[in-house]
């Protein structure tokens, strides 16, 4: 049996509000409603704009290579451990940047993979992989010369699409399908989050709306300017967003208490310059000029949504503060995010740089990937300053 430790801090379920909250309790539901932030300007907190330590290159050795980065992952003895989809390796280095080892490579053997998607470090300090193709879970350690693996898989036997640590097991967010529609039009199947139990069958956490998807001439896509259902993971809770609206549900997967937290936007309605700015990315980016022409025609009549998403991805640091990810609008650059405590307080929003992905957060760093301007990934440590 494997049994992980939680290295959680305590989440305060029933703290006291602040002035700029509201709490009341709805069909078993905490729901905390944050009419503005906690900061003051004084207390906000800032990230670099450069980093403090880059790895990659544009040529060089192999290891400092990267292509379609899922994860890097700030480990607890300080290491920068990357998950390059690309390669198939998992990769260590120093917490100076300088390489250690890697591990794994393309295949389908034991320690390989063929859709590295997810990389985390679980209780007690275990590096665990996850290949989405293959459905399965590798535990990773450097200069490690066998691999223990296992398979992990839905109740409906589909592999989930995304997987993070619990203090219980793992939880996983997979997509359901059902009858496209008879006629062209947007579609939205639930999305089923389950625990993956160390030492039993997975069960349902809860079933919640999906990613936005469109159908036409035969094809299922997903659905310009649509929603996409996010999930984000540390010790006994689970944060669940569907963007359907500025809340996360909060779920504690030992005590099956809930808490929804809300907060004000908008700022969400779809402009006209909004669906001006999309249709011109994708044209910008088509690969031939008939290739334009055909984004043109699809999208002229395009029945786009009224309202963006509520928001992007969602992120634990270290702490136990969710880091939520602002709108962008087509073609905007800014890359907000927003902190909630764990209590569900809002503290408030801070600046990360233009084309930086956080991946892991200590409580003094950030870590993630960069791209330039040709998308070479380059693994960046940014100074989180409170």
């Amino acid at each position: 049996m494997r049994v992980w430790v939680s290295v959680a801090a305590v989440v305060v379920l029933n703290a006291t509000p602040t002035a700029a909250q509201s709490m009341r309790d709805s069909a078993d539901i905490q729901i905390i409603e944050n009419a503005g932030p906690a900061w003051s300007p004084e207390e906000a907190w800032t990230v670099a704009t450069s980093p403090s330590l880059e790895i990659g290159a544009v040529d060089g050795p192999a290891e400092l290579l990267f292509s379609n980065i899922e994860a890097v992952v700030v480990s607890s003895d300080g290491r920068i451990i990357v998950a390059d989809r690309g390669s198939g390796q998992v990769r260590f280095f120093h917490p100076s940047g300088l390489y250690e080892a890697s591990f794994g490579g393309p295949g389908e053997g034991p320690g390989e993979f063929l859709w590295l998607a997810w990389l985390g470090e679980c209780g007690g300090g275990e590096i665990l992989a996850y290949d989405r193709r293959l459905a399965r879970v590798t535990s990773v350690r450097p200069g490690m010369t066998s691999a223990e693996t296992w398979p992990i898989r839905s109740d409906g036997n589909r592999a989930p699409n995304e997987v993070r640590c619990t203090d219980t097991g793992l939880v996983g967010a997979t997509r359901t399908f059902g009858m496209p529609p008879s006629t062209p039009g947007p579609v939205r199947w639930p999305t089923r989050i389950e625990i993956f139990p160390t030492d039993s069958a997975p069960r349902t956490l809860a079933e919640v709306p999906g990613d936005d998807r469109f159908f036409q001439n035969g094809d299922l896509g997903p659905r310009p300017l649509g929603r996409r259902t996010v999930i984000a993971a540390r010790g006994s809770e689970v944060a669940i967003g569907t963007a359907d609206a500025p809340e996360v549900m909060f779920h504690d997967v030992r005590t099956d208490i809930r808490r929804l937290v809300r907060w004000s936007d908008s700022s969400l309605d779809v402009r006209a310059e909004d669906i001006h700015a999309f249709t011109e990315g994708l044209v910008e980016a088509a690969s031939s000029p008939e290739r334009a022409r055909q984004i043109r025609i699809q999208l002229r009549d395009h029945p786009f949504p009224e309202r963006l998403p509520a928001y992007g991805r969602v992120l634990f640091d270290r702490e136990g503060n969710l880091w939520v990810e602002h709108t962008r609008r087509p073609g905007e650059s800014l890359n907000w995010w927003r902190v909630l405590s764990p209590s569900g307080e809002l503290l408030g929003s801070l600046r990360l740089p233009s084309r930086f992905e956080p991946m892991s957060i200590t409580s003094s760093q950030v870590a993630g990937v960069w791209r330039d301007g040709l998308d070479v990934e380059y693994v960046w440590v940014l100074e989180l300053r409170k």
